[in-house]
């Protein structure tokens, strides 16, 4: 629409701002934080660090530590209406079943949850947050300094002794804790995205940035370098599987929530997970026949409620809808994967040029 004035245009509305969720203050000097604080409505924390192999105190600061900073500065903005917090729908960790919308508290663990009166007798570790930061702090003096990144990765292990699959999933639910923990009266959205692929409208269809995700799959599997996959073909396809949510529809899914909650202002926690798999599935086998993936054993898929998210939907007027669709159930899987995503990679990340029959 903007063409090259494109760049002036969003200059016009943004204002970025130097600084670090790692550094106390956030990293700002103190004049342009007091601006902020006299001035900001929504405060919208996306940042996060999602390498699943990262040594165990950056992802503590960053995924875990950043977020209760930020939270921090909030409590000192006047006009705040609402925090809204990214996460990922795979906090939920090895959780089975139907996975609901509600908030973690401090301490909770995964594995905690599995324990019942019939199961035989075990010690449950206890997931003290601070202790956690004090360990992977204590261990870069305790080591030599060329061993600290090896030994500081090997902690992935504390993960998986609280029932979390690796070290970002882990930190980004203690990161979680943190905000239930000390959010007081600031109105608190948390939302849950699966994986995160090509939008599906907005501002084109098929536009990505970068090679991740489900992509080097894809890319690997068109190129003949993978030959097959592993999976159960009736295991329904959601994102830490395969499949995805476009997005454009992710971001129209956070706008509706801040329209919602930060106009209200109401004191209080809300989640909201956005996904397919419990309101418009697909099956591994709908992707084999379509020659995308070959199978043989491994089952995939664990399901996640979204009836928060539909009632958010359900708030919105026809035409809001429309400018700030987030409806999976719309989407035709096929139709996007072949015709939007697909094209969408080899354009913009394998910078292919398209050739159009007429």
């Amino acid at each position: 629409m903007h063409g090259e004035s494109f760049e002036a245009f969003m200059m016009r509305k943004l204002v970025p701002v130097a600084g670090n969720v790692c550094e106390p203050n956030l990293g700002m000097d103190p004049d342009t934080a007091n601006e902020i604080a006299k001035e900001v409505d929504v405060i919208i924390n996306s940042a996060g660090n999602t390498n699943f192999d990262e040594r165990y105190d950056v992802a503590l600061d960053t995924n875990t530590r950043g977020p209760s900073r930020l939270l921090g500065f909030a409590k000192k903005c006047k006009k705040l209406g609402l925090f809204l917090h990214v996460s990922t729908a795979y906090v939920n960790g090895e959780r089975q079943g139907l996975i609901m919308e509600k908030p973690f508290h401090m301490g909770q663990t995964i594995v905690g949850e599995s324990v019942t009166s019939e199961t035989p007798p075990i010690s449950i570790p206890v997931l003290d947050i601070i202790a956690e930061i004090e360990l992977a702090s204590n261990l870069k003096f305790s080591v030599h300094k060329n061993e600290v990144t090896q030994k500081l990765k090997e902690y992935c292990n504390r993960a998986k002794l609280f029932g979390w699959k690796n070290t970002y999933v882990f930190t980004k639910a203690m990161g979680e804790m943190l905000i239930n923990s000390m959010r007081e009266d600031i109105p608190i959205v948390i939302t849950r995205p699966t994986i995160i692929e090509s939008t599906y409208k907005d501002p084109f269809p098929g536009w990505i940035q970068g090679n991740r995700m489900l992509d080097p799959v894809i890319i690997s599997y068109g190129k003949g370098q993978l030959s097959g996959f592993a999976a159960d073909p009736k295991a329904i396809v959601d994102v830490h599987a395969w499949l995805l949510v476009p997005m454009d529809m992710v971001v129209n899914a956070f706008i509706a929530a801040i329209a919602k909650h930060g106009i209200a202002a109401k004191p209080g926690l809300n989640v909201y997970n956005i996904e397919s798999s419990t309101v418009n599935p697909i099956a591994y086998e709908d992707l084999l026949a379509n020659n995308l993936l070959s199978y043989d054993l491994v089952r995939f898929a664990a399901r996640f409620d979204t009836r928060n998210t539909q009632k958010l939907m359900e708030d919105m007027s026809l035409e809001e809808m429309r400018n700030f669709e987030f409806n999976v159930r719309s989407i035709n899987w096929e139709h996007y994967v072949v015709d939007i995503h697909i094209p969408g990679v080899k354009r913009h990340v394998m910078k292919e040029r398209l050739v159009i029959n007429e």
